[in-house]
């Protein structure tokens, strides 16, 4: 089992809808989540769970433990058990991604204007150096800062490794003596995402939810 779940959003939800996506979920995390500022970054973090809820539903047939999801001590949620997964979003997407194959990484960014300037450092010859029109630059960069994100999530240890570390390989990468399959995913127009798993023949299974579902 190989399985993404993405939304979208570009509006702020009905207030009976901000009341649908928060009544099925732990007390605690919505108490955590109103702390943010911006209304997006609520909803997105709202939204990644409710993600998370409707695939193991949808994988496993049964009520998700939401309140048994635990972190790991370099940050990372989890759950007991085979079944994992890994939570993203950026702009107005949000991914959800669950396998039971082991772990995993899902990374998302919107294709914006920043200074690549800032990131020349991170490999020693930059590809998006190599286009000559600043979108496609930007097309280039988030294609490879997506890339690595994901392997960096899939190994779960945070900031404490730098990207360089990460050595491309075929459809892959190699990280810490691990091998990581490399899989790109169209998610949503002007986005670059990038899904890091363990090698398995699978391949990744999209399933787009609207938000009127999430908070039915």
């Amino acid at each position: 089992m190989l399985c993404i779940y993405h939304t979208h959003f570009a509006t702020p939800p009905t207030g009976q809808q901000w009341e649908q996506l928060q009544a099925p979920l732990p007390p605690a995390f919505v108490a955590q989540t109103q702390r943010f500022v911006r209304w997006e970054d609520r909803l997105a973090r709202l939204l990644g769970r409710r993600l998370l809820a409707h695939g193991l539903h949808a994988q496993r047939g049964e009520p998700p433990a939401l309140h048994a999801i635990r972190q790991t001590r370099f940050g990372k949620p989890f759950l007991d058990g085979p079944v994992q997964f890994n939570i993203t979003h950026s702009g107005g997407v949000v991914a959800c991604a669950l396998t039971d194959a082991g772990d995993i990484g899902l990374d998302v960014e919107q294709h914006r204007a920043i200074s690549l300037d800032d990131f020349h450092g991170f490999v020693p010859d930059p590809p998006w150096l190599s286009c000559a029109d600043p979108v496609a630059q930007r097309i280039v960069f988030f294609n490879f800062w997506t890339q690595r994100e994901s392997v960096l999530k899939a190994e779960g240890q945070g900031m404490s490794i730098h990207p360089k570390e990460i050595r491309p390989d075929h459809h892959g990468a190699w990280l810490n003596g691990r091998f990581w399959a490399i899989h790109s995913l169209d998610l949503h127009p002007g986005y670059s995402a990038h899904l890091a798993c363990v090698p398995t023949p699978e391949t990744p299974r999209l399933e787009f939810i609207p938000l009127h579902r999430l908070s039915a």
